[in-house]
């Protein structure tokens, strides 16, 4: 729902990234947390409701109304963007189709961000809980309702952490706030919400005068079949691989994300910054190619293998020349056993048969 940030990135690494506090959460409070938790994914699937939030990012300002329905097992619901262009977007379970008025120079470019309002976010959060702390914060008031506060606090300095407010009555989310250090970096808010079977099915139409135009989104962006060129050597801790889009890969600690691309540089340069929005930290560096390029074939590519592999005495001062300062080597007198990762496995046997008999892959056996 939110516009695109920084719509093009020419020639540079990007960094998205939430940086937070590590409030600690009282240890005995986790389990009426964690059942809260577990309440508000429920109610998002299950309730029918119909409500106007608001979402604040950086200074995008958005208000949406949403009605919600379960209708025979099925997910309905639709978004009323109520703040400038008219758009709506359609959901019927993980199928989303965005609708604009036909005469509207139609942007297709959406992203569909909307935070912990998600039944997604529940679960991410209560599959990582050794990076995540989970903790009740008393009780609050929120758009005329009784609510309850829950505090999501991140294991490491590295990353972001929420709070929460839930519907006491059904579990469903009412406002949430993303922190770092104390301050909030972005707010999701009900201002007027109504929940139970008085959700008419008819308010699920469209609002749109006349003709209209639509496109399908996705709440997630499939892996390209492609591999990256180049890979990652470290990232925070608990953050895995997730996805990948040609020389664009995507990590997640299951709360947090990590986005690193390459571009090329055919356009005017952008210069070298670190800045925040909301809570995407945008961090941009320049290199040359010379300096991008791995230093050894088999480190370019999308494998992840660490292979083991011994090189007899006559070629072991040859081998330990061309591998990098990633490898761990150890040398016996007799020869060389060298560990290392490899990125590109056709390339690395490219190498090792200009060995010939003077070398053995160890492992992994495959």
């Amino acid at each position: 729902m939110s516009p695109r940030l920084l719509k093009t990135l020419f020639a540079r690494l990007l960094v998205l990234l939430g940086i937070s506090s590590a409030c600690s959460a009282p240890a005995q409070a986790s389990d009426e947390a964690i059942a809260w938790l577990q309440k508000m994914g429920d109610a998002l699937r299950q309730e029918n409701y119909d409500g106007i939030f608001s979402y604040m990012r950086g200074s995008t300002y958005e208000t949406i109304r949403i009605v919600h329905r379960m209708e025979d097992g099925v997910e309905k619901e639709r978004l009323f963007n109520l703040n400038g262009k008219v758009r709506e977007l359609y959901r019927e379970d993980n199928e989303i189709i965005c609708l604009h008025p036909e005469a509207d120079d139609i942007d297709t470019d959406h992203t569909v961000q909307i935070g912990p309002f998600s039944p997604a976010f529940t679960e991410r959060v209560l599959a990582t809980q050794n990076l995540y702390r989970l903790s009740m914060r008393g009780t609050d008031r929120i758009a005329g309702r009784e609510a309850v506060k829950l505090s999501i606090s991140p294991s490491f300095n590295d990353r972001y952490g929420y709070r929460l407010w839930l519907d006491a009555e059904t579990g469903l989310m009412l406002q949430s706030h993303l922190v770092e250090r104390g301050r909030v970096r972005e707010i999701f808010q009900f201002s007027s919400l109504k929940v139970g079977s008085e959700i008419d099915a008819t308010a699920l139409a469209s609002a749109i005068d006349g003709d209209t135009a639509s496109h399908r989104l996705a709440l997630d962006t499939a892996a390209g079949p492609e591999k990256p060129v180049w890979r990652v050597r470290w990232l925070p801790d608990g953050f895995r691989p997730v996805r990948q889009q040609g020389n664009r890969l995507h990590f997640s600690d299951g709360v947090a994300t990590l986005s690193v691309f390459v571009e090329g540089a055919e356009t005017p340069a952008l210069p070298e910054m670190a800045t925040t929005v909301g809570g995407t930290v945008v961090i941009t560096r320049r290199f040359k190619p010379s300096e991008a390029l791995p230093e050894a074939p088999w480190e370019a590519g999308g494998d992840d293998v660490e292979v083991e592999v011994r090189f007899d005495r006559q070629v072991a001062w040859w081998a330990g020349r061309q591998l990098t300062d990633r490898a761990q080597l150890v040398s016996d007198g007799t020869g060389l056993t060298a560990t290392f990762p490899v990125a590109n496995v056709d390339a690395f046997i490219g190498w090792m048969i200009g060995f010939e008999d003077a070398a053995e892959i160890v492992g992994p056996p495959e």
